[in-house]
């Protein structure tokens, strides 16, 4: 019995994947008898990765999936590994790597850890995100045991990062690869017979390659989770194994063949734990939208089903077109080849409709608000129902003539008004959004009321409350007739038409200029000027009989004051 124990024991997984083995530091984590290759000679070759130490090989077999061995996860956190594709070099691995958190792991549901017996040797890991296919990264083929590429004789291909040499304790920095003979389960027992009488029994899911000869060639401590894998020239490359065991620290020179699972034997299901349906789980309301099957090479959509509210238009055994006609919950199903069923739920959404109740920075809320027409940067929040991408906005007088319109590509759900000058009055202000689903047909309308305030003060409200007093920043003077804050008399026939405009105490020790604007009633510019200082007497002598607005902006002060010239 003793010696039962003690041959078992000889037995290793091929994975660094013990406490101790986690812990060791600079271990460069090979394939016995092999030779460096790029990762571009099998790109499907991943690096499975603890706290960015290598434990494990596997194969990318689609853009979400990894295959690897099931003893590879048994023990670890998923939280702790990456998946690490498009590297050759460990310690380098370049601008070509994508690495990825890991998002499921699951072993196959007859992989018993605890007995190490490597029956059933097969999991697959979904990735979080997906693997760009490129020269360095791509999906590797799945035998199906119905051609000819496990035949007995065939050289197949092993590569991984694992010891390069019986009891080196040491892996390999650069990726490597070795071509080995397949042989017959019985001839891989027989061999180990000579070595371990009481190996575990080599199963007909498990496939085996010869080690050549004394110096031994195949797999060791790293590789396990690798592919093993059939090539043919100007043919696809086909994996039939996953690096599953050998003998104790690869001893054994002809007599250590290299155990794999067997790919064909798991297929079925390794094909439908890793297949899903892709398109938006958001989908147009009443939108013809296509979901796809993803899944590896073989497995198909027997028959696709819809829930209530959804209408299935074509299918073929990849694709489904729907269209979504409820805003509530539903899904979209698969049965497919392999036997078992998939579902994506969807929540269709329609394009957004923004809220009338617009925010206003002073405070103005609803449909009906008054702003400062002086002020620059008036902020508004708004609210949508459904999702948002971008937004626009335009500014209308009463009468429906455009003023401005803004760019149809302003993000989030806030913005500014322009900083340009709205004479005061009721304005139409529109805003309409666009998501995945569209723009908008219609734009959400609220009414504004542009008022002339003292810099930046003002308050909130519906239309037409009167503002408080609030100290000018500016004062324009002689002024031999005023009527209230904000209107300037200039009559021609009784005073000069020379004014002066004057900072307040405050502002007059900023460093910034004072640049003063005038508009017409048009919104035409018919006067600027600008000054440093104290004040700056103005020529209006130019300006005819009418009613202007004069912008005064000194920093982030302004004011509008009206001007009435008779």
């Amino acid at each position: 019995m003793k010696k039962l124990c003690t041959l078992v024991l000889c037995l290793l997984a091929l994975s660094f994947s013990t406490q101790a083995q986690r812990k060791k530091k600079n271990d460069d984590l090979h394939i016995t008898g092999g030779s460096e290759i790029a990762i571009t000679a099998v790109p499907y070759q991943v690096s499975l990765q603890v706290n960015g130490s290598h434990i494990c090989g596997g194969s990318i077999i689609n853009d979400r999936y990894v295959l690897t061995a099931a003893h590879c996860i048994a023990g670890v956190s998923m939280a702790e590994l990456t998946v690490n594709a498009g590297m050759t070099l460990q310690n380098s691995p370049g601008l070509s790597r994508q690495q990825f958190t890991v998002a499921r792991m699951l072993p196959h549901s007859s992989y018993d850890h605890i007995s190490q017996n490597f029956d059933y040797d097969y999991a697959v890991i979904e990735i979080n995100g997906r693997f760009r296919f490129n020269n360095y990264v791509q999906p590797i083929r799945l035998s199906n045991g119905l051609g000819s590429a496990e035949t007995i004789g065939n050289t197949a291909r092993a590569s991984g990062w694992g010891w390069s040499a019986p009891n080196s304790s040491n892996g390999s920095n650069e990726l490597r690869a070795v071509d080995v003979p397949i042989i017959s389960n019985a001839t891989a027992s027989t061999q180990l017979l000579n070595v371990i009488p009481f190996h575990p029994p080599i199963t007909s899911r498990m496939i085996a390659t010869d080690a050549v000869s004394f110096t031994r060639q195949g797999i060791c401590i790293g590789d396990s989770g690798g592919p093993l894998v059939f090539k043919q020239p100007g043919q696809p490359d086909i994996q039939i194994g996953i690096s599953s065991w050998v003998i104790a620290g690869c001893n054994g020179g002809s007599n250590s063949p290299s155990i794999y699972a067997r790919v064909s034997t798991g297929i079925n299901w390794i094909g439908a734990n890793s297949a899903s349906i892709d398109g938006s789980s958001a989908p147009c309301f009443n939108t013809n939208t296509i979901y796809r099957l993803n899944s590896i090479d073989g497995v198909t959509v027997t028959s696709w089903q819809v829930s209530s509210g959804v209408q299935l238009v074509s299918s073929n055994n990849q694709n489904a077109t729907i269209r979504v006609s409820s805003l509530g919950n539903t899904w979209i199903r698969a049965t497919l080849s392999t036997g078992n069923t998939i579902q994506r739920n969807l929540r269709a959404q329609r394009t957004p409709v923004i809220n009338a109740n617009i925010q206003w920075t002073n405070g103005a809320v609803g449909a009906s608000s008054y702003l400062c027409s002086a002020r620059t940067g008036n902020k508004y929040n708004f609210t949508v129902s459904g999702a948002i991408q971008r937004h626009q906005f335009r500014i209308s007088n009463f009468s429906g003539q455009v003023l401005y319109t803004s760019s149809a590509f302003l993000t989030g759900t806030s913005g500014y008004l322009p900083d340009i000058f709205f004479p005061e009055g009721i304005y139409k202000f529109e805003i309409r959004g666009t998501n995945a689903c569209g723009t908008a047909p219609g734009w959400t309308l609220v009414y504004v009321e542009f008022k002339s305030c003292f810099g930046l003060g003002g308050g909130g409200g519906g239309i037409g409350p009167a503002f408080g007093g609030v100290a000018p920043d500016f004062a324009i003077f002689p002024n031999p007739v005023n009527m209230g804050n904000s209107v300037n008399f200039i009559d021609k026939q009784t005073q000069p038409t020379k004014l002066t405009v004057k900072n307040n105490v405050l502002l007059q020790t900023t460093a910034e200029a004072t640049n003063i604007t005038v508009y017409n009633m048009q919104q035409q510019k018919v006067f600027s000027t600008s000054f440093r200082g104290q004040a700056r007497k103005l020529d209006l002598s130019s300006l005819k009989t009418g009613v202007y607005h004069m912008r005064i902006q000194k920093g982030n002060k302004v004011e509008i004051k009206k001007i009435l010239v008779r």
